[in-house]
């Protein structure tokens, strides 16, 4: 929205002036935690600034202060150099203004040579195209000694993410077109493919590079780590224990190793100062590169050699806490963390899987599998009938997550109401069925709780 406001030269709401801090547009946040929307309105005076103004993205006001910064630039840059490519030139835009203008009898006759000219300077502020490519030692392999490497390299503002050998991960963006990101390797020599993801989710040839890491450090078991915890669970959002359906704090522990992992008589603890608070039973075992949940509800009767997840003898504060792991020995520490207070369903954890020294707050949680970054998956409806009063609406779905059906009579009302009770989907999709009787008219929507 912020793109297509500065493009069309719109006076009237101050997006990055220094006359003004607010005018005609608010921030609007949403108590259920969905990111807050730039809503505009009076955007009447468009074409008004010069179609070389310099406001382009020199403010420090307003906006200006999230655009200035090199990872929502690139993205705010992406939209511009869209928009110039496809709805803002003038071959799109003459006939609707032709048509606007016979509508209500004005003249907009100078429009299209001022969308030709803002485009033409709007394309000069994109930063210069560079190739997709590692440029740590130059691009060529190189050797570490340690398990945790940064690579760094070039991107244009068309990519999006960016994987290893098929893994995403978290990328910082120290200028609009320099990345780095922090990679752990094993001992010996690591080949890695870096291929980076554009604006479309397309992974093209152009945007990869490879290259070889080689860690000296001998090679040796890797420490099992606590890769993810939510210490703020609660229904009908959060995660629920399949065995007795209540809502407790969690976490989880990942083996970075290519062998599997035996943690029992290992100890668990939340209280550092006391570190065998709670011993692991025997033929505990993570599998290569895997996961083991660990409920912390002070329940361990339900541990059994059929559940797959451990019950731990104590419980997380969402206040903050600690959790460590320690050796059988009870005195060596293989890993700990430290959190403060935690938000109500999000977890916290390492990311990529096992990168200790990372912390990332998570919505995407992810119990039992690779971390993962971002926003979960909207549930698209793929199916949706009433037939005798009853409505049957089907959806993809993430499994463990919640969700609710919700309807209102008329788009203008404030409030969306529950049909029926929240759901957790045990896959990737689910099918609600309600009766609703006869209605004239109703809306409906699925919401991921």
């Amino acid at each position: 929205m912020s793109a297509l406001e500065i493009l069309c030269g719109i006076q009237d709401t101050y997006i990055s002036s220094t006359a003004q801090l607010q005018h005609n547009l608010r921030f609007i946040t949403f108590p259920n935690g969905d990111p807050a929307e730039l809503l505009p309105w009076d955007m009447d005076f468009v074409f008004g600034a010069a179609a070389n103004s310099s406001v382009f993205l020199t403010s420090s006001y307003n906006l200006g202060k999230l655009l200035n910064t090199p990872a929502t630039r690139r993205l705010y840059l992406h939209h511009i150099n869209d928009l110039c490519q496809t709805a803002f030139t003038t071959d799109y835009m003459t006939p609707w203004i032709n048509h606007y203008a016979a509508v209500v009898g004005q003249n907009f006759s100078a429009a299209p040579g001022y969308i030709a000219s803002r485009r033409a300077y709007a394309l000069t502020q994109l930063p210069g195209a560079v190739p997709f490519a590692i440029t740590s030692n130059g691009g060529n392999g190189f050797a570490a000694n340690t398990n945790l490497v940064l690579l760094s390299g070039t991107g244009w503002i068309d990519v999006r993410d960016i994987e290893v050998n098929g893994v995403p991960y978290a990328v910082q963006w120290s200028t609009l077109t320099n990345w780095s990101l922090l990679l752990p390797v094993r001992a010996g020599t690591n080949f890695l493919t870096v291929q980076a993801i554009d604006r479309s989710g397309v992974r093209r040839p152009a945007l990869s590079d490879s290259i070889s890491v080689t860690n000296t450090i001998p090679a040796t078991l890797l420490p099992v780590v606590i890769n993810e915890w939510m210490a703020n669970n609660v229904g009908p959002g959060g995660l629920a224990d399949s065995l007795d359906g209540l809502f407790q704090d969690w976490f989880e522990l990942y083996n970075p190793n290519d062998t599997p992992v035996d943690l029992g008589g290992h100890y668990l603890t939340d209280d550092l100062a006391s570190p065998t608070k709670w011993k692991v039973p025997t033929n505990s075992v993570i599998g290569a590169r895997g996961f083991l949940l660990v409920w912390a509800d002070a329940n361990g009767s339900q541990n059994s050699p059929t559940n797959v997840d451990l019950h731990a003898n104590f419980k997380l504060s969402n206040g903050g806490e600690s959790i460590g792991l320690f050796a059988s020995d009870g005195l060596s520490p293989l890993h700990a963390i430290t959190f403060g207070p935690q938000l109500l369903n999000v977890s916290e954890g390492l990311f990529p899987d096992g990168a200790v020294g990372t912390r990332f707050l998570m919505t995407n949680w992810t119990p039992r599998a690779s971390n993962r970054l971002g926003l979960p998956a909207s549930p698209q409806v793929s199916a949706f009938s009433i037939t005798a009063g009853v409505l049957s609406v089907s959806f993809s779905a993430i499994p463990a997550r919640t969700y609710q059906v919700e309807y209102t009579d008329s788009l203008e009302g404030a409030a969306w109401l529950p049909l029926g009770a929240a759901r957790t989907a045990g896959a990737g999709a689910m099918t609600v069925t309600e009766f609703i009787g006869a209605v004239p008219q109703r809306f409906f929507r699925v919401r991921l709780q």
